[in-house]
């Protein structure tokens, strides 16, 4: 009775000491998808650096990204980070790929 109760009581311990795996958002998964594919041209492969052109873009806010990925403009009141205005207009990317690239800038 004793081996059983010290064996169940260790099996409850490992069990809780396993360490989870944490579920990934498929919307950033898709979001560094749409990054790697599209971004990482100019910007860093990782967006919280600059790139050779364009600067990090980690925590951009979905205004900014839907202008200037569609439009190639900057929202009023924005102030560039680069003088630069090398970013040409990218239409072919979608509003809900640019949600998905926001999810992924912004986790």
């Amino acid at each position: 009775m004793k081996k059983s109760i010290l064996l169940l009581c260790c099996l409850f311990f490992g069990i809780s000491c396993t360490k989870k795996q944490p579920q990934t958002d498929p919307l950033i998964v898709k979001g560094k998808a749409v990054y790697h594919a599209q971004c990482t041209v100019c910007h860093a492969s990782d967006p919280s650096k600059d790139g050779p052109l364009g600067p990090a873009i980690t925590g951009a806010s979905f205004e900014l990204l839907k202008l200037r990925i569609q439009s190639g403009v900057y929202p009023q009141g924005y102030t560039p980070k680069r003088a630069t205005k090398l970013m040409v207009p990218m239409p072919q990317i979608t509003e809900e790929q640019i949600k998905a690239l926001h999810a992924f800038l912004n986790q």
